[in-house]
């Protein structure tokens, strides 16, 4: 494996090691990851990983006392006797620095969702929303013509829960759709029923989709004006993103 020396300004470098920490990771692997997402490599154990929980290994004095002195004020505050314990354990936990405590405190706490993969969930969603209005456009032998595949593939039906990083994709969804404006079209299948929960992976079968999406949105606008009808598939590019669903060869 190569290494690489890369040189930044000290600002970059505490934004870099800041990132890195809240996510439970080392500015190497938080770096190899981006560059792995600029070449469009897939990272085979980002998608599984169950670390979608980050409890922080150390915290500073400032921090620590801060954290303390909620606890307190808390417990002074607590009616019930088993709520000033739980805040007086707290505090203790955090003036005496019990690092191995720490997971009572942060365990309920995910992962950062990074603004990449904020900005990630939102061109999924637009892909879809061409998709789906596209596929509605369709004549009826046009619509015969793509085949089964056609509702199954090319209609957003969310994340699979039991993936860590689809799963957060998932909460990010739906934390989206609570704004009126946003997004409407997916609120109710996020929101009732399975509420977007497939039982199985799509990042990745998402991820082959969006590439050639904007390959053939870029074909198709290539030269013209910017018209609404511009942004429509036909028949025959609704095909190719059934096939680069289910074909990672496509994505050449």
């Amino acid at each position: 494996m190569a290494t690489l020396t890369l040189r930044v300004d000290d600002a970059v470098r505490d934004e870099l090691d800041r990132a890195a920490r809240a996510r439970g990771t080392t500015i190497s692997d938080l770096l190899r990851s981006a560059i792995n997402d600029l070449l469009g490599f897939e990272d085979a154990g980002a998608q599984d990983r169950e670390d979608s929980v980050v409890v922080p290994r150390t915290l500073d004095v400032v921090q620590r006392r801060m954290f303390a002195m909620m606890h307190e004020m808390l417990g002074k505050l607590a009616d019930d006797e088993d709520d000033k314990e739980y805040h007086q354990r707290h505090a203790e936990v955090m003036t005496e620095g019990f690092a191995g405590e720490y997971y009572a405190e942060f365990g309920f706490m995910s992962a950062e969702l990074t603004p990449a993969e904020c900005n990630r969930l939102n061109d999924i969603l637009e892909m879809f929303r061409v998709l789906e209005f596209s596929l509605s456009q369709l004549s009826p032998a046009d619509r015969e013509r793509l085949g089964d595949d056609a509702d199954h593939v090319l209609i957003f039906d969310g994340f699979d829960l039991q993936k860590p990083a689809e799963s957060r994709l998932l909460s990010y969804a739906k934390h989206m759709v609570k704004d009126e404006d946003n997004w409407a079209e997916f609120r109710e299948r996020l929101t009732t029923g399975e509420r977007g929960n497939t039982h199985s992976s799509r990042l990745a079968r998402y991820l082959r989709m969006h590439r050639v999406y904007t390959a053939i949105r870029d074909k198709n606008l290539s030269g013209r004006g910017r018209r609404r009808d511009d942004y429509l598939f036909d028949v025959d590019d609704l095909s190719s993103m059934i096939e680069a669903a289910w074909h990672p060869v496509s994505e050449r």
